[in-house]
Parts: structure tokens; sequence; C-alpha cells
């Protein structure tokens, strides 16, 4: 077989350099995964095939000047890895809260859950004197407007 003719696998000499940027990415992301204590990567080889049809003088014609057509292989490869190492952060934001629409600014909000219960913050509500502070065991609610200057 003629010395520049290229066999067309793996082992093919036509493959020589894919193979040695393969080992290349190869020797540098395992290196990167020690060094980083990754437990896994990706490595990544896109061959790319072209085939262009081009029209050559035909030495075997009797005329000098005939031509053939003939399929001009071309072979590119890129190789990449990539390397997962995650960090992350978690939370939570929970509550005793309901979801509701506010049409006054047209979006959700949370809102506490309403569990009947009256709180000294409430706005509605203005306690009185610690004298009349219960009627039958109820804070006594003045009417909106009264006992504001207090």
């Amino acid at each position: 077989m003629n010395d520049n003719i290229l066999t067309l696998n793996i082992n093919s000499t036509a493959f020589d350099q894919m193979k040695e940027d393969f080992d290349k990415v190869l020797n540098r992301t395992l290196a990167n995964m020690l060094e980083k204590e990754s437990q896994e990567a990706v490595l990544s080889l896109k061959l790319k095939i072209g085939i262009e049809k081009v029209d050559v003088r035909d030495y075997d014609a009797a005329d000098e000047n005939a031509k053939k057509t003939i399929n001009k292989p071309s072979f590119s490869h890129k190789l990449g890895s990539v390397m997962q190492i995650k960090t992350q952060e978690s939370g939570e934001m929970k509550g005793e809260y309901e979801l509701v629409w506010d049409e006054s600014h047209n979006e959700f909000i949370m809102k506490p859950i309403d569990n009947g219960q009256a709180s000294f913050f409430d706005a509605e509500f203005v306690y009185a004197d610690d004298e009349d502070a219960e009627k039958d065991g109820e804070p006594l609610a003045l009417p909106e407007g009264e006992g504001d200057d207090e």
C-alpha cells in the first residue's frame, strides 16, 4: 500500500492530531478534578466531516485537458471538558401567611392568616385604661378616630 494513503479508522494516522489533543484534554481534566476535588467531568469530542466536490485534472485520460470530479474530505475536531463543582445555598420562607391578590397594587401579597385574635398592634383596636380594659373578657374597641390624641 502507498505510504501516502490514509485509512479512515480511529487508529489511522489521519487522526493522530485529534488523539494527541484528546490525551492533553484528558490529562488536564483529570489533574483539575484532583485539584478541585471534583467527582465528575464530561469530556466531549466533536468531529466535523466535510466532503467537497472538486474538479481535478484526469491524468489517466488520453486528453491532457480532461477533468474528473472527486470527493475531497476534510476533518476538523474540537475537544472540551466540563467539570462539575457545585456550590449552593438554600433557604426557605414560610410562615402563617395567606396569598391574596392586592387590587390597589395589582400584585400578589402575603398577609398574616387571620386567627381571630386581636393584637395590641392591630391598628383598628384602641384599648381603654386598665380599669375599663375588659368587659366580659373582651378588650374594648373605641370607634375609629377616638383616642387618637393619646
